[in-house]
């Protein structure tokens, strides 16, 4: 062979090796999906109490009144179908006997056959009149009390009225997280608006919480970031599915800026949903995120 051409063979070879790796890269790792889900599809039976709301009584009062009961049993709330009640609510933490046991509470309307049935999302016009409505003018319209668990909200109207703008529609969350976050709370066929400027609709920060089959309807448009969904820092997993879902900023935001340590939410489900603007010119983004892990969007209209 000529003097070098061994050489010359070599760095040929090495070429065109390198090109075909440019021109066909390495396969991308394969995602991965959610580790962990939430149910929602198991409808628990209730074999503890019924506690009965009727238009003029308290709904606080019957919610503090399950939560004092066996935590090891399901109870209801069964709130009269077509009342208003002027209110705001918090999910405590269970006080009674076994406190830490996963008997539920569900909170409902008292004209379930009047609403969609499991698994089919509401039609606000539809079946709104089937629901109880709780107003609020308050800042938070439901919040979520620390180490509160086992909450099941089904067919119920959720409307803000009055307060900031800074203001919250339904707020499961709490802010030291840890052990204190709230667990296994889901809004099941319900309808959360608002009439006035209202920053978020739906906040969702904890261990298998879901927003399943419903209408939530954030109506602001004068704020860049408002949104119908927000999934703020916690352990996961979050289902979102079959919602109807309107929003200004970004009809969905996940996570924040400054995450919680070890809490940067995961496992999550967005699935199923139909996403819409509300029409107001700050509109940015259907969905954002700032992090997370083994996040699932799939099978969404926009």
């Amino acid at each position: 062979m000529v003097p070098g051409a061994r050489s010359i063979v070599r760095q040929v070879g090495v070429a065109l090796l390198l090109g075909l790796l440019w021109l066909h890269p390495a396969p991308a790792p394969a995602q991965t999906l959610p580790q962990a889900f939430v149910n929602t599809d198991t409808m628990p039976t209730v074999n503890g109490s019924t506690f009965t709301v009727n238009a003029g009584g308290n709904v606080q009062n019957a919610i503090n009144n399950a939560a004092a009961a066996d935590g090891n049993l399901t109870h209801e709330v069964v709130i009269q179908a077509g009342a208003t009640f002027n209110t705001n609510l918090t999910l405590p933490a269970k006080n009674g006997p076994n406190p830490n046991g996963t008997g539920w509470i569900i909170v409902r309307t008292s004209n379930l056959a009047g609403i969609a049935v499991q698994k089919q999302r509401i039609i606000q016009a539809t079946h709104a009149s089937a629901m109880p409505k709780i107003q609020t003018t308050a800042t938070y319209g439901v919040e979520s009390a620390p180490t509160a668990h086992h909450f099941r909200f089904i067919g119920i109207e959720f409307i803000r009225t009055g307060g900031g703008a800074a203001g919250v529609g339904i707020l499961i969350w709490n802010a030291a997280v840890g052990n204190s976050a709230p667990t296994d709370i889901i809004i099941d066929r319900s309808v959360i608006r608002q009439t006035v400027d209202t920053n978020k609709s739906v906040v969702l920060q904890g261990t298998r919480v879901a927003l399943i089959d419903s209408v939530v309807i954030n109506a602001t448009r004068n704020a860049g970031d408002s949104n119908a969904v927000w999934v703020l820092d916690g352990p996961g997993p979050v289902k979102i599915t079959n919602n109807y879902l309107e929003g200004g900023g970004e009809i969905m935001f996940m996570g924040s800026a400054d995450y919680i340590s070890n809490q940067r939410y995961q496992d999550v489900e967005v699935r199923r949903n139909l996403l819409r603007g509300n029409g107001t010119t700050a509109q940015k983004n259907m969905i954002e995120w700032k992090g997370g892990l083994r996040i699932w969007v799939a099978a969404n209209i926009f």
